[in-house]
């Protein structure tokens, strides 16, 4: 089963979603997993500098979270086509606007 981690650029969210992938690495019915990162974090700091030696398995794509002209198919060409995601986790909203 895949795994989709949708993350802000930090304040608390980086190392959430960090440790979430770390542990998803180590359950046998997660086959992958992808952190969907906003591409405003300062990939100088921790933990997004530690994700290539700390998580290596784990796929990173990078994008504009604040886009808001980003479509469903924006997404899914930046994710990959035709990737699929049993699991999907967001770590990148602040607040109840949005959620359904």
């Amino acid at each position: 089963s895949a795994a989709l981690i949708v993350q802000n650029k930090g304040g608390g969210h980086g190392e959430l979603g960090f440790q979430l992938a770390k542990n998803l690495s180590s359950n046998p019915k997660i086959t992958s997993i992808t952190i969907l990162q906003d591409s405003a974090c300062k990939d100088s700091k921790e933990p997004f500098c530690s994700y290539a030696t700390d998580i290596p398995n784990v796929r990173v794509v990078k994008a504009n979270l604040a886009d808001e002209s980003m479509t469903a198919a924006d997404m899914q060409t930046l994710l990959g086509g035709g990737e699929a995601f049993e699991y999907v986790w967001d770590n990148a909203s602040k607040g109840a606007e949005g959620t359904a």
